[in-house]
Order: structure tokens, then sequence, then C-alpha cells
């Protein structure tokens, strides 16, 4: 497990164990299938405010893992995968290379408790 998703399980458990509501909790996730879909899924059921934020190109790769939950291959259908790790989220899709998306992105980030990424090192620094 990546240290990020090991911090945001422990943030879940420590909710848990406390008793306190996660309603109150901002997430900003950027890691796609990975643990941290898996572990904000948590926080979201909890009642977390997630916002997934995607690429404007491909996505979230996992869109496309596996067949959508009917069992036919319709383009551009989310699969089953995909659908379960992320309900409860809500979705932007941002160009962190564009002026505008890394600006719009940076509002998230500072209004958020928690961010969850798994970028190459370096890369939230550059934001």
């Amino acid at each position: 497990m990546t240290r990020t998703a090991t911090l945001v399980c422990s943030l879940a458990a420590g909710i848990l164990l406390l008793g306190a509501s996660a309603q109150a909790a901002n997430i900003v996730v950027t890691s796609t299938a990975d643990s941290g879909p898996a572990c904000t899924l948590h926080l979201a059921d909890l009642g977390a405010d997630v916002v997934k934020v995607e690429d404007t190109g491909a996505g979230d790769y996992a869109r496309s893992l596996g067949l959508p939950p009917d069992g036919r291959s319709e383009p551009h259908a989310p699969s089953a995968f995909f659908r379960m790790v992320n309900r409860n989220k809500r979705s932007l899709a941002l160009d962190l290379k564009a002026a505008a998306g890394r600006d719009a992105f940076l509002r998230l980030a500072r209004r958020a408790d928690v961010i969850v990424e798994s970028f190459r090192p370096g890369v939230m620094a550059a934001l």
C-alpha cells in the first residue's frame, strides 16, 4: 500500500474509532486505479465530500477496466469497477497543465482537509 493510501486509511480508521462524523471532511483525490480510490471510497461512504479530479484527456483509466455493469461493451460506458470505487464521489475533469485547471485545483486543495494523490515525485510541488 502506498504511503498516501496508508495515511488516508489511517484517517478513516481514526474517524471511526473516535465516533466522529466524516461529513465535515473535504477530500480531493487525483489518484487512479490504486489504493487511493478504494480508501477514499470508505470516507465517501461515511459522508465525506470527496471530489475526484480526472485528466481532461483519458480521464481515469479504471473507466475502461472490464465490461460495463450491464455486461455489454458499450463505447464510453464506465466499468463496474470504476462505478464501485467511485460511488458517493463527485468528479471533475481538469487540465492541470493549463493555468485555469491549475487554479481550479489549487482552490479545491485550499478547502480540502485531505489530498490523496499518486503523481510522480515533484508534481504536486510544481503545481
